[in-house]
C-alpha cells in the first residue's frame, strides 16, 4: 500500500463493502465495478486492486466475495 496517501489493507477491504452498500441505495447508481484485480507493476501507480502484484490475495478479496456491510445506528440498533 502507498505509504503517503494509502490506507491499511482492512481498511481497504471495509471501504469497499461500505461504498458497494452506498452505491445499491443511491438509486441513480446503475451498476459497479471493481477498478482492478491485481495492483499495478508500477508502484507509482493506483495499488487498488483485490490481489498483490505476486498474486497474494487482499482481505479486500474476501470482502468484495461476500460483500457484508454492517452500519451501527445505536447502541441497539445495526442495519
Amino acid at each position: 500500500p502507498d505509504q503517503v496517501f494509502g490506507i491499511s489493507l482492512n481498511r481497504q477491504a471495509d471501504y469497499i463493502n461500505e461504498a458497494d452498500w452506498l452505491a445499491y441505495r443511491n438509486s441513480r447508481v446503475r451498476s459497479v465495478a471493481q477498478y482492478e484485480l491485481d495492483d499495478e507493476a508500477n508502484s507509482e501507480a493506483f495499488q487498488t486492486g483485490l490481489r498483490s502484484l505476486s498474486g497474494e490475495e487482499k482481505p479486500s478479496y474476501a470482502a468484495y466475495r461476500l460483500p457484508i456491510f454492517a452500519d451501527r445506528r445505536s447502541r441497539r440498533s445495526t442495519r
